[in-house]
């Protein structure tokens, strides 16, 4: 099937959810290719916004001011243009209010992977403040699975509204 050939009749956004290494920003560049929609990585936003990482804020600023900016961008993305294809930080949906929100709002589509490819997607990667450890190395394999499977435990419920 091409661009060409879908028919879209949306009336609200889509937002992708699911945890961090799903593969959210790149289903969501795909998507936003087929149907023509706007794509938009909120993580990249808060980034261009507040002209600091995602890392730093967690670091300097702690994870409740990150979830604050992740709704406030959400918000004036809606404003702006509300149908585009959105992809949420894994967290995201983890203030339930926000998450009553998302789901009245938009068309929520959770990418459920196994933790055993999360796994292997995380491994290595320096960009993710809630891989390392409090001493700031990287978690090993062990701890990252072990962590992954506690994080998805935690969080799929909020992912399966």
């Amino acid at each position: 099937m091409t661009a060409s050939e879908i028919t879209l009749n949306l009336d609200r956004p889509i937002a992708l959810c699911g945890m961090m290494g799903a593969g959210k920003s790149t289903i969501g560049r795909q998507l936003a290719g087929i149907t023509g929609l706007e794509f938009v990585d909120l993580d990249r936003e808060i980034v261009n916004r507040y002209q600091i990482s995602i890392p730093e804020i967690f670091e300097s600023e702690g994870e409740a001011v990150f979830r604050q900016y992740e709704r406030d961008v959400l918000q004036d993305l809606w404003a702006a243009y509300p149908l585009k294809i959105i992809a949420l930080g894994g967290g995201a949906l983890q203030d339930h209010q926000f998450a009553e929100i998302i789901k009245t709002n938009c068309l929520l589509v959770y990418l459920n992977v196994m933790p055993s490819v999360l796994v292997n997607r995380l491994k290595g990667k320096t960009n993710r403040p809630k891989l390392k450890n409090e001493d700031g190395s990287l978690k090993s394999k062990n701890e990252l699975e072990t962590y992954i499977k506690k994080l998805l435990e935690e969080r799929e419920p909020l992912y399966r509204l």
